[in-house]
Parts: C-alpha cells; sequence; structure tokens
C-alpha cells in the first residue's frame, strides 16, 4: 500500500507501554495480497533499534475476522545480536525466532469516500476504560513430552531443550550427546493465558536448542493452535538460528521427537474431557520422568 505512519514515542513503564492512539490507513476492497505491518521501535540516542513486528492481513479485517479488542503478537530476532539476519527476523515477523511481546489493539474498518492517512488520539475514554479492565483471564495449559534427539550437530557435545509460549517457558536438562543422539524422556507444562477462548488467539510455541554455553543455535516455530488436545507424537526438525551462526547446515541442526498438546481448562474441563485426555496423553510411555507443576484439571 506504500503508506507509514508512526504512534508518539512513549516511555515504557511497568514493562507496559500505553499510547491509546488510532492509526487510519486507507486501503482498496476488494484486496488480493494486501499487508499491514506493525514495526516496533526502540527510541535511542544513537537511533531507533527495531524491536519486532507483526503482520495483518487486509483481507482479515475486511471480512471482520478480528472484530473486537485483541492481544496480537509481536516476533522477532534474539536479544542483543545484530548483522543482516537480525534486521531480517525483526522486519518479518514470519521467520522471527523469538517472541518480543504482546500490543492490545481494536481493529475497525469502514467505508468512507475520501479516505485519509492519518494518527489521532483516542478521545473515546469509555472505549479507553474498557480497554484498562480488560484481562487475559483464558488458562490454557500445554503438556510436553520430550523423548529424543537426534542427528545433532555434535556427536559428543552437550545440549538442552528449552521450550517458550509467551512470557513462560520450560527447560529440559542438559545432557551429553551420544553419537549424536540424546534420550530425555521427561514430561513438563507451561501455562498461557489469552484474551478469548478463541484457539487461533494462542501465540506461536518455540522449541530451542540449546547448546552448552545456553546460547540457542536452532529452533523450531509452531502454531501453537494446531495441538489442541492432540496426542500424536511428531518429529520437529531444528532450523539454525542464523543470528548465532553457531550451525551452518541445515542436515546438521537435529530433529526432536516429541509430543505436544494445548488444554483450555475453562472449555475442556467443563465439557469433562480434560482428565480423561490428560490420562490418554500419558498413557502408552514407560519410564518417563514426571515433571508436573499443576494438574488440576
Amino acid at each position: 500500500m506504500g503508506i507509514t505512519k508512526k504512534t508518539s514515542v512513549i516511555k515504557m513503564k511497568n514493562d507496559v507501554i500505553t499510547w491509546n492512539e488510532a492509526i487510519d490507513i486507507p486501503v482498496t476492497v476488494p484486496a488480493v495480497s494486501q499487508r499491514i505491518v506493525l514495526t516496533l521501535y526502540d527510541q535511542d540516542v544513537n537511533g531507533d533499534d527495531i524491536i519486532g513486528s507483526l503482520e495483518l492481513e487486509v483481507n482479515d479485517i475486511v471480512n471482520e475476522r478480528l472484530n473486537g479488542f485483541r492481544f496480537f503478537n509481536v516476533y522477532g530476532a534474539p536479544l542483543n545480536k545484530d548483522g543482516t539476519y537480525f534486521d531480517q527476523m525483526n522486519t518479518n515477523a514470519e521467520i522471527g525466532s523469538r517472541w518480543k511481546g504482546r500490543i492490545l489493539m481494536l481493529i475497525e474498518h469502514n467505508s468512507v469516500d475520501n479516505p485519509i492517512s492519518r494518527k489521532r488520539k483516542i478521545d473515546n475514554q469509555s472505549l479507553i476504560n474498557e480497554a484498562n479492565v480488560l484481562s487475559r483471564k483464558h488458562l490454557w495449559s500445554v503438556y510436553v513430552k520430550v523423548y529424543n534427539a537426534y542427528y545433532l550437530p555434535s556427536n559428543k557435545d552437550k545440549y538442552s531443550i528449552r521450550i517458550e509460549m509467551q512470557d513462560s517457558n520450560v527447560q529440559f536438562p542438559e545432557k551429553k550427546s551420544d553419537n549424536g543422539s540424546i534420550e530425555w524422556r521427561i514430561f513438563k507444562t507451561l501455562q498461557c493465558q489469552t484474551l478469548t477462548d478463541q484457539i487461533n488467539e494462542l501465540p506461536d510455541l518455540f522449541i530451542y536448542l540449546l547448546n552448552d554455553s545456553k546460547e540457542p543455535i536452532c529452533f523450531q516455530r509452531i502454531k501453537a493452535c494446531e495441538f489442541h488436545l492432540n496426542s500424536d507424537i511428531m518429529i520437529v526438525k531444528f532450523i539454525p538460528d542464523p543470528c548465532f551462526n553457531k550451525v551452518s547446515k541445515l542436515c546438521e541442526s537435529g530433529i526432536l521427537k516429541i509430543k505436544i498438546s494445548i488444554v483450555n481448562k475453562t472449555i475442556d474441563a467443563s465439557q469433562g474431557k480434560s482428565l480423561d485426555y490428560l490420562k490418554s496423553f500419558k498413557d502408552g510411555d514407560s519410564n518417563i520422568e514426571e515433571d508436573i507443576d499443576d494438574l488440576e484439571l
């Protein structure tokens, strides 16, 4: 669309930035493949640094698939890195290897005769008050079994696994590679909260392969919504993170045997699914080490 608009620069307070501003962007309808890209910057005396970005499809807005208040997730590159790959990850949300935060927005569209591009302050105090009292009240439990890793970058080095979803994470212990393989067979849980009970509001889930310096040298990013009440084991192919440049070839990044399942305690428990589902999730595994923080379903 070729239109660029900026919000005001606001100082973060208690890990929260409050703009209370609206951006009006003219678009043509029907939209074939138009996207709106929001890029988040950190203002600095030496120039603005890109933190990350998110992308919105114009068709989703026009077809009212993004109505109402929503949290939109920002993705980007690892912290404290730089270079070409760093910039690419921060400006292209789809290839980012890190979750960088969330932005609460209300998206609307209207048909007007003479659309204009502008930034304006929101003067509807009732709307601001409504946004201020919103809470991420819907709790999701993520159950993870990590089985084995194969074809790791080194036959003898130590590696660990970390799994992240928004600002929640679990880590699996560091172990030494034996001929390029490691066995964990460990069960862990983490949790995530969303504003609505819509499965597509869930953020992406990141699986990291860490070296003995605790650097996430390889990763895989998956859509968490695809694992609602999942009971299947899958094989995840790690991707080298070019920002660390520790693994040069895709064939050397390793694979991971893992099972992931997501349960919404508000919906699934009320339907009597969760307890039976968790039991079936665990059945069939012997010698599995458990680390379960919350099983009150």
